[in-house]
């Protein structure tokens, strides 16, 4: 391809997460600093030091999907599905307008439906073979969740799961960005989804102590001196990558121009960031490179804020390392503090924040933030949101061993 970059353009946002379903209410839970993490309904959790979850209580599938559908996914590909569906209705997508060939869907996660597999294999071994659902395996593999997607809307072009750990999101988006800009595509469905509040999960990552045990059950608190974790959580968090020229012709909202994206990995832990940052670092330079943005062009980043003492650290030295004195004047936020750890999901959920931040002026907060830590010394927007005009976001995933950082730009009016 010869010529200028095309350019990608976000025209429709789709939110199925613990603070609320549909942007609206999402947008009302960041302005309020409402927390969706509460103790877990799904499963009995009493035996466990982590005992609260961010559940998405009042997701009813069948009314977004009908029953038919409901009964061929699992959990998480219903929340992609849905949230997907948001989006385009947000973006006013019609897409018996749309080249399908040119149209497709790039969703990440990191587990799928891996909880309904667990939950077929224990049918199996309580009431034998005959006993097992024949749709399982095309319900519990990765993949489901791009190709519901793509065949509830009609979409024939790129269709593809990423699963990258806790950055798939991220990737997702990065992606995606690529496709449109190399003339392959020119609408796609993007972000991530997750569905990991089975049991079984959810008991092997209190084994671990990866889970927020404060307070008799856990609370996330990142960036706070007493944090101590992350709180697992489900949810999806879907946006309309397009086109401008497309979304142009078409008379689209835009809510912000996608500008580039860096990816890096740590190659030391599977858990655990690397504690210099040193990839991090690199992964928001090649983030601000390839989008022809300055460091002191950024308004505000969206911090993956896991709130794990190590990570919390690593994660402001690698912002004092990329932007200098600069650092102590940018606002930082954490999602998670609200949301909890959705993996896949958290990542689209802190990207669709960002967008929201730019259409609408406001910054979330990272709540449960009450005792200052000498080594997370920047603003951290601590429990309550702020009203500032936000023109270039930067969103950060530094998680598992892999870094992502996505920048995202006001669209300046210019075709």
């Amino acid at each position: 391809m010869s010529g200028p970059r095309r350019r990608v353009v976000v025209t429709g946002l789709g939110v199925i997460s613990p603070i609320g379903i549909g942007k609206e209410n999402f947008l009302a839970g960041l302005r309020a600093g409402r927390s969706g993490i509460a103790p877990i309904t799904r499963f009995d959790a009493s035996g466990y030091e982590s005992r609260v979850a961010g559940e998405v209580n009042d997701f009813d599938a069948v009314e977004h999907l009908g029953l038919r559908r409901v009964n061929q996914m699992g959990r998480a590909a219903q929340f992609a599905v849905a949230a997907a569906g948001m989006a385009l209705d947000d973006g006013g997508l019609n897409l018996d307008a749309v080249d399908k060939e040119r149209a497709g869907s790039v969703i990440g996660t990191a587990v799928g439906d891996l909880g309904w597999a667990i939950e077929e294999a224990l049918t199996q071994d309580h009431n034998g073979h005959v006993a097992s659902n024949p749709r399982t395996m095309f319900m519990a593999y990765p993949n489901s969740v791009s190709g519901q997607v793509s065949i509830r809307y009609g979409l024939n072009g790129a269709t593809d799961t990423i699963s990258s750990g806790c950055a798939s999101g991220g990737t997702a988006f990065g992606l995606a960005s690529n496709l449109i800009q190399r003339d392959e595509a020119d609408v796609l469905l993007v972000g991530g989804t997750e569905a990991p509040l089975h049991p079984t999960i959810f008991r092997n990552l209190c084994a671990a102590g990866a889970l927020s045990t404060m307070n008799g059950g856990g609370r996330p608190s990142p960036f706070d001196k007493d944090r101590d974790g992350p709180v697992l959580a489900e949810g999806a968090g879907i946006v309309v990558f397009e086109e401008l020229g497309h979304a142009l012709r078409r008379d689209a909202t835009i809510y912000a121009e996608f500008m580039g994206w860096g990816s890096t990995t740590d190659a030391f832990s599977l858990t655990r960031t690397e504690p210099n940052g040193i990839q991090g670092i690199r992964a928001s330079q090649v983030a601000l490179k390839n989008s022809l943005v300055a460091t002191d062009e950024v308004d505000y980043i969206s911090a993956y804020g896991i709130a794990t003492p190590s990570c919390d650290w690593t994660e402001t030295r690698i912002a004092k390392m990329v932007f200098g004195d600069r650092a102590r004047t940018i606002p930082i936020s954490a999602i998670q503090s609200m949301v909890g750890y959705s993996w896949a999901a958290m990542g689209a959920l802190q990207f669709i924040a960002s967008c929201m931040a730019i259409t609408e002026g406001v910054i979330h907060p990272t709540i449960n933030y009450a005792a200052k830590d000498v080594n997370c010394d920047l603003d951290y927007v601590p429990n309550v949101a702020r009203d500032l005009r936000i023109d270039t976001a930067v969103t950060d995933q530094f998680g598992c061993g892999k870094n992502v950082v996505t920048v995202i730009r006001r669209y300046n009016g210019f075709g």
